[in-house]
């Protein structure tokens, strides 16, 4: 294996959909980045909080603390610790409920089925007493929502634990497996934490459908297939069918709408509108990386240059010298006390009854979601035995 794999499991919802990722990502990798670096300090303090709790330390033992050097050399944050404390704790949680605490941490998982070339490192799992359930963890430290339910890349994981256990066509039917992804940064109705409970069993059309988009990515002729999953895809600005596509979201973007339209013509033509949008989106972002580029390098790109940003003002010094220099010129720089957040004081050992009663969420507007019909697979997916677990 070499160090990277070209149909990683991280990748699995963008070449299950366009064959021509895998190329694209080979002939344009992407560097690392501010964001992927502190990623990678995130999910290092979340793997070194869950093994602390595995063999029975304190919960911050060995865990390089905020203002620390993480293993990448990024500085450890509080936004981080408290991120992988959310991931951990939840791990945790499920550890002390099934009595198992043997967690796969940063586990390098191998899906034959799917692919030779499908490997790649989850970030944990768990088998239950008995092998009855199978629990697998996907952080995320980004602020981009990713959807537990269908997500390929658990799937992909689920298959390599599958086939490292050993298990056959027969098991499946008495596993039940529990994703879970972990979404810190994410505002989301229902919390940071999101699950999927599913019998192994019915995962089998999901493990065809990967093995079948491996089979055409890595095949003599990979097709483009755009869509939203563009939106990250390094050779966007590269690509002919990503292109075409744009033009033609321009064009129906463009197009008048008749003047008295049905419930299925609305809802028709909202639904091409949001992926044109999308489209034209990722055509965007990808054309002015480009264009960033090519003006770096000295060349000049019509109606377009580079300009110095700035973040928001903030001091130098530190918090106490601040606090003198107010308190020489009979300035007040000390903001007033704020108690913690309702979330902030569950963390800290309020009871959450407690909680509740002088918390509240207050209801914001209606507003419109796109339904592709997926939620209501999810809810008839769901079998009450399988929340028993």
């Amino acid at each position: 294996m070499g160090e990277h794999s070209i149909l990683p499991p991280s990748g699995a919802d963008a070449w299950a959909r366009c064959a021509m990722w895998v190329m694209m990502n080979a002939a344009y990798p992407t560097p690392d980045t501010e964001e992927t670096r502190a990623g990678s300090a995130a999910h290092e303090l979340g793997a070194a909080k869950i093994e602390a709790r595995a063999h029975g330390r304190a919960p911050d033992s060995g865990v390089p603390a905020v203002g620390a050097i993480a293993g990448n050399g990024e500085v450890v944050t509080e936004e981080m610790a408290e991120a992988a404390e959310i991931y951990a704790a939840d791990v945790h949680a499920t550890m002390q409920r099934t009595g198992s605490f043997r967690p796969l941490v940063e586990h390098r998982i191998h899906a034959r089925r799917v692919h030779d070339h499908c490997w790649g490192t989850m970030d944990c799992a768990l088998w239950a007493p008995g092998g009855r359930a199978l629990y697998l963890w996907e952080f995320k430290y980004g602020h981009l929502p990713v959807d537990v339910f269908e997500c390929l890349q658990l799937v992909a994981y689920f298959q390599g634990l599958f086939e490292e256990a050993g298990l056959t066509g027969l098991d499946d039917q008495n596993l039940t497996v529990v994703f879970t992804v972990v979404q810190p940064r994410v505002y989301s109705r229902g919390g940071p934490v999101q699950r999927w409970r599913v019998r192994a069993s019915e995962l089998r059309p999901l493990v065809n459908q990967l093995a079948n988009a491996a089979g055409e990515a890595l095949g003599p002729q990979p097709t483009a297939r755009p869509g939203p999953h563009c939106e990250f895809c390094p050779g966007r600005h590269a690509c002919e069918a990503h292109q075409r596509a744009g033009f033609r979201s321009m064009a129906i973007a463009s197009q008048s709408l008749p003047f008295d339209m049905g419930p299925e013509a609305v809802g028709l033509e909202l639904r091409k509108l949001r992926e044109a949008r999308q489209l034209i989106e990722g055509r965007i972002s990808g054309l002015e990386e480009q264009a960033a580029a090519m003006i770096r390098s000295g060349k000049r790109v019509p109606f377009n240059r580079m300009e110095q940003g700035y973040g928001r003002e903030r001091w130098k010094a530190p918090p106490e010298e601040v606090f003198a220099l107010g308190d020489m010129y009979g300035v007040e720089l000390r903001k007033p006390r704020e108690p913690l957040t309702p979330g902030q004081a569950r963390k800290a050992g309020l009871p959450p009854e407690l909680v509740a009663t002088y918390a509240e969420k207050p209801r914001g507007a209606l507003k419109l979601v796109e339904d592709a019909g997926k939620k209501a697979r999810w809810i008839f997916a769901s079998k009450p035995e399988d929340f028993l677990l």
